[in-house]
């Protein structure tokens, strides 16, 4: 298993170290769209089969694609927002709601928003909340710019935001630490594997690893998913 760490040019280079050692199957996470395809592209041309672990590398060569059932985090995320909203009194009191929704590119931020729009919007649309002026927005990940707009977000709607969803990914910091495994006093939250798909009455944060994992190996090997969601294995179509 190789960990690129957040570095494209980084994952292009382990990829090409998996096939030349002879792998027939990559297991991809992919950082971006272009890099995706690119990895895919060379597997491809060497006879490699590539499966899309996570994140969906749309339109790629693929043989298979490995997720989450992103949509359905999506609407926990918008039902966990909602019930903190009626658990501290604020939902019946027409609250401004903003949405930060990662990056545009990124197929699951969008399926993400997919499954949150389903549960929000219907409650925009009778008066039940309010979004905020300016209050949805595409972060590209980026937490520096996510907290910009969210502090426009802010001073658009005079400091009067009572819920959010904010997806944002940890620091490169953290995702080193994180590469190297859980620490013995780590809490069940705080460890590799696990997203804190939380919601407050002043925010509801979904956070999306980064994850820059790929794998290789010389033939398919069973995966084991986290047991806190669905899975779903869908074959690409050619």
């Amino acid at each position: 298993m190789l960990n690129a760490l957040g570095d494209s040019q980084k994952q292009k280079s382990q990829a090409q170290q998996c096939l030349a050692q002879g792998a027939k199957v990559i297991l991809l996470d992919q950082l971006e769209r272009g890099l995706g395809h690119a990895i895919t592209n060379l597997a491809v041309q060497q006879g490699a089969k590539v499966i899309d672990y996570d994140r969906l590398v749309v339109g790629s060569k693929a043989a298979y694609y490995v997720s989450f059932d992103n949509v359905r985090v999506g609407k926990l995320q918008g039902k966990g927002l909602v019930d903190a909203l009626k658990a501290n009194g604020a939902y019946t009191q027409k609250p401004v709601i903003s949405e930060l929704n990662g990056g545009i590119t990124d197929n699951n931020a969008k399926l993400f928003k997919q499954g949150y729009d389903s549960v929000l919007d219907p409650l925009y649309a009778n008066g039940t909340l309010v979004k905020a002026k300016a209050g949805d927005q595409f972060t590209d990940w980026d937490p520096i710019k996510g907290r910009q707009i969210f502090d426009q977000m802010l001073a658009r709607n005079h400091n009067d935001i009572k819920g959010s969803i904010a997806a944002q990914r940890r620091s490169r910091r953290r995702r080193d630490r994180l590469a190297q495994g859980p620490r013995p006093e780590a809490d069940s939250a705080d460890r590799p594997g696990r997203d804190a798909n939380r919601a407050s009455s002043s925010s509801s944060r979904a956070t999306s690893r980064a994850r820059s994992t790929s794998r290789c190996a010389r033939r398919p090997t069973p995966l084991r998913m986290p047991r806190s969601r669905s899975s779903r294995r869908q074959p690409v179509q050619e």
